[in-house]
């Protein structure tokens, strides 16, 4: 399409993950609904195979909104490209996870006590951890355009 006049040419990825942090933190739910929380995070859990958990995310995936699932493709596509410069950027999958996790999959309660909180970052990594690594076979159908991502000398993230 048309170019929207984003001036992409070349800019930290620092700034980029704020800006997309920023948005997720103020939307209204997160985007994998608190209805879905305990789906997602009883679909990584346990010693079942890498496919029975795939297949199990690709069932809850598909409760979500559909502008919520092109989001979340989305999001999780950008993350897999940059964990795939990690030998260059230092952020695996995990880190990624860490950072971006909590705005996309959150419990709607509230936690009294420091031990569940910590329980649910865990599962919440541990799920958008999974995501990031199994993204192509995750999400199939939605394309990520890894050639819009590269990194320059500076380490630094540019879009064409």
């Amino acid at each position: 399409g048309e170019d929207p006049g984003l001036c992409t040419s070349s800019f930290s990825a620092h700034v980029a993950t704020g800006i997309i942090r920023y948005f997720l933190r103020n939307l209204p739910a997160p985007i994998c609904t608190f209805g879905l929380y305990s789906d997602f995070c009883s679909a990584v859990e346990g010693d079942s195979t890498t496919l029975d958990k795939i297949n199990s995310l690709k069932q809850v995936l598909s409760k979500l909104p559909k502008a919520n699932l092109l989001l979340v493709s989305k999001i999780i596509g950008l993350c897999h490209a940059i964990e795939s410069h990690k030998h260059i950027n230092k952020m695996s999958a995990v880190n990624i996870a860490t950072v971006i996790a909590p705005n996309l999959l959150k419990p709607t309660t509230t936690h009294d006590d420091p031990q569940s909180l910590m329980d649910d970052i865990k599962k919440t990594t541990d799920v958008i951890t999974f995501m990031i690594l199994h993204y192509p076979s995750l999400f199939k159908d939605e394309k990520f355009e890894y050639s819009k991502i590269q990194y320059n000398r500076e380490k630094e993230l540019s879009l064409r």
